[in-house]
């Protein structure tokens, strides 16, 4: 039972929302571009794909690619302006939700800690790792412009490599529990450890699983916002060589 409670506990640390600054992901919303928030201008870049732009940058209802100004129609040029106005909007709470995802994970983790890891100094250490990435991860992301910035694949890899530490760790702790209170012939300790164990899912459960879903709820009401940038894009009379569409975000609504 042990080591049962010790693998959900890990289980649900790995499904723990470590990525919320890809909100979009909740919405089917995709993009190919990388976007960088300038004070006068977005810039959307991207080094993949076959065929150009490479480089987009919005201004004031003006567009252009790969360094040249396009040539747009008064209609166009309004679809923009609202297309750069929904993004700046949608910036801020976008981040908001990244660090709430930040904080979930870490209170996650800290439960484990709490409830299993004692107060072994390889426990101390393991903690102080893990509040200085989410101070890290916290201020990056609440002061970057720059998706590129973000990381979160790094983001995982690190809370990832805290947990491969940390389960171990906590395992060896309560095994050392289990044999010393075993050949004290203690069987209430014995007991003790094992509810602590066994209880750890539900509380995970009670405490992050909630939070966890309203911020899924927080991520999935800006999708609405979401689909109008799609909208917007698909609206635009402007096409590029092959008659191709500029196609700056894409929402699957099948």
């Amino acid at each position: 039972m042990l080591l049962r409670s010790l693998l959900i506990a890990a289980a649900l640390l790995a499904a723990t929302p470590l990525a919320y600054g890809h909100s979009f992901d909740n919405c089917d919303a995709s993009s190919d571009f990388d976007l960088t928030l300038h004070p006068n201008r977005l810039e959307l870049t991207r080094e993949d794909g076959e065929d150009p732009p490479r480089r987009v940058e919005l201004v004031d209802g003006r567009l252009w690619l790969d360094n040249r100004e396009q040539r747009l129609t008064p209609e166009d040029r309004a679809r923009l302006l609202r297309f750069e106005a929904e993004v700046r909007a949608l910036a801020p709470q976008v981040r908001d939700i990244a660090i709430q995802g930040v904080g979930i994970a870490v209170d996650a983790i800290g439960i484990v800690i709490a409830e299993l890891g004692g107060d072994s100094a390889k426990m101390h250490d393991l903690r102080r790792e893990l509040d200085g990435l989410a101070r890290q991860w916290t201020k990056r992301i609440g002061t970057t412009q720059t998706t590129r910035n973000w990381g979160a694949d790094e983001h995982e890899k690190a809370i990832g490599k805290i947990v491969a530490q940390m389960v171990p760790a906590i395992a060896g702790e309560l095994a050392s529990s289990a044999v010393r209170a075993a050949l004290a012939g203690d069987d209430a300790k014995l007991a003790q450890i094992e509810a602590r164990a066994s209880r750890l899912e539900d509380e995970i459960e009670a405490r992050i699983e909630g939070r966890a879903d309203r911020l899924e709820l927080a991520a999935k009401s800006l999708c609405p916002r979401v689909e109008e940038l799609d909208r917007i894009d698909n609206a635009l009379a402007l096409r590029l060589p092959g008659e191709r569409r500029l196609n700056l975000i894409e929402v699957d609504r099948d």
